[in-house]
């Protein structure tokens, strides 16, 4: 069967570009699966910027109420409901963090970032009982929003996902 000269060239012909068709394919595929894992990561680390985001506007509204309990101590509700949501924020917050991958290489923002809320749980009984003026309360909460802020720039985008990263900014 393979005897004939003229019908193994043609054989060859055939072949050879099917199996380099092939192989290229199965080079575009892999590309692909890299890219959607790839969004898949920019996925959380999305969920972990809109958490923070939701974490920041939650503090800078308690940071309102709170000076404004401080002027004039009729906000006490209000300023209770929105510290009961801060934290389920932070709860969320810190939910979102355990889910990402790249937690450990985080532990010290984590940590401090930690340290900082549960030393606001007990400033925030000192602003309910009016223990602190207003340039505490505004260093306090600044202080807390600066670290999340901080965190924020740890971890990147890919490079070859820039749009996420314009988009952002």
């Amino acid at each position: 069967m393979f005897r004939n000269s003229l019908f193994l060239k043609i054989v060859i012909i055939f072949t050879i570009p099917v199996m380099g068709i092939l192989l290229f394919s199965s080079f575009m595929v892999y590309e692909k699966i890299n890219i959607i894992e790839d969004l898949k990561h920019n996925e959380l680390r999305l969920d972990y910027i809109k958490n923070s985001e939701k974490l920041i506007i939650s503090l800078k509204q308690e940071k309102m109420i709170s000076l404004e309990q401080l002027s004039n101590n009729n906000k006490l509700k209000i300023l209770s409901e929105q510290q009961d949501k801060t934290k389920l924020i932070v709860n969320n917050f810190f939910a979102t963090v355990d889910a990402l991958s790249w937690k450990n290489k985080w532990k010290d923002q984590l940590n401090d970032i930690n340290l900082s809320i549960k030393s606001l749980e007990n400033f925030r009984k000192k602003v309910l009982n009016n223990e602190v003026n207003e340039e505490i309360v505004k260093d306090k909460y600044n202080e807390v929003n600066k670290k999340i802020i901080d965190m924020l720039f740890l971890r990147k985008f890919k490079h070859d996902t820039t749009s996420y990263i314009q988009e952002l900014l």
